[in-house]
């Protein structure tokens, strides 16, 4: 079985310290977190539009300074 590296952490919308992201604030599916999805387009039951979009690199320096 090969582990896909979730995209989760290189998203402009994933909450590092307080979990989930802002598409899904309750937890992150894990069809998602598996890497089986890219979360390129929103998900059925997704209560918003927010997909996944990668961070810049000014940002998360933001995040953590």
């Amino acid at each position: 079985m090969e582990v896909k590296e979730s995209r989760c952490f290189k998203c402009r919308h994933f909450r590092m310290f307080i979990g989930g992201c802002d598409a899904f604030p309750n937890g992150i599916p894990e069809e998602i977190t598996s890497g089986e999805n890219d979360h390129s387009h929103p998900i059925p039951g997704q209560e918003n539009d927010i997909v996944f979009e990668p961070f810049e690199p000014l940002e998360i320096e933001h995040v953590l300074f």
